[in-house]
């Protein structure tokens, strides 16, 4: 006679054997029965099959359930960028692969094929005013997690490095400067007559340059000049004062005394 048993003490939870004795033969034949592994881990059992004094005995090995889990699927910044990272909990090897389009902004810092770890990503700054978005997909024996990145673009800007100025009675040309994100039209709203925008002379896109002529009054002068962006609302205004002409003058160029001299008052105005 022969008998059939696993020698494991807990195998009679996930794997029989039926049947487990007869007598003996020439040809017998058992059979196995495995229920499906719902744990992340392997595992086995050891049948044992003995004939009197004979036994042989038969490992099976059942893979474990495979897992690939993230602690979070969606991560979200502004223009200015950061890091973050991503927790995977996973019994196999898992590859991180980052979407072609945001490769360029999107980057992962450690190696690519690893067991279990914390993986760190970098976000760059975002210097357009277009909000961007990036997939990751950890991916392994047939398992795949997504991780969308969200990233804020930058909020339209429109500010002048200075609110007045001041140019020389004699006139010249000088710049304003512009810190700007977004495309800006200028407007001369007064002085237009004695003010002009200088086409002809660029050192960067985010300067301005004016021709002033000069100021022949004894009067100083303004002039206003507005920056705007239409599309976003945004405006700036720089007001420009010229000096005045200095001066120094006589009520009258000539003036007659008789004989007997006497006191004269001569008027004399200046500025």
């Amino acid at each position: 006679a022969w008998t059939a048993a696993f020698a494991n003490d807990n195998a009679s939870s996930w794997i029989s054997v039926s049947p487990q004795s007869g007598e003996a033969a020439d040809i017998c034949s058992v059979t196995v029965t495995v229920k499906a592994n719902d744990t992340y881990e392997d595992r086995n059992a050891t049948l044992i099959i003995t004939c009197e004094e004979l036994s042989e005995s038969i490992t099976f090995t059942q893979k474990q359930l495979n897992s690939l889990l993230v602690t979070g699927d969606k991560f979200e910044f502004d223009c200015k960028g950061g890091t973050f990272s991503v927790n995977v909990k996973t019994n196999i090897s898992v590859t991180c692969t980052i979407a072609d389009n945001a490769s360029e902004w999107l980057t992962q810092g450690g190696t690519k094929t690893i067991v279990s770890r914390d993986f760190m990503f970098t976000v760059a700054p975002n210097e357009t005013l277009s909000a961007r978005e990036g997939v990751i997909s950890f991916s392994g024996e047939g398992l795949s997690e997504f991780v969308r990145v969200y990233q804020q673009g930058e909020d339209p800007t429109l500010v002048l490095t200075q609110k007045e100025l001041t140019v020389a009675t004699e006139g010249e040309t000088f710049g304003v400067e512009v810190t700007r994100n977004i495309p800006v039209e200028m407007e001369i709203v007064s002085g237009e007559s004695w003010l002009s925008a200088n086409t002809t002379k660029t050192v960067s896109t985010d300067s301005f340059w004016f021709t002033a002529a000069a100021n022949e009054d004894v009067e100083p002068r303004t002039a206003v000049l507005n920056f705007f962006n239409s599309q976003y609302n945004l405006s700036e205004t720089i007001i420009v004062t010229q000096l005045q002409k200095d001066a120094l003058v006589a009520a009258a160029p000539e003036y007659g005394i008789d004989a007997a001299g006497g006191r004269l008052v001569i008027p004399v105005g200046h500025n």
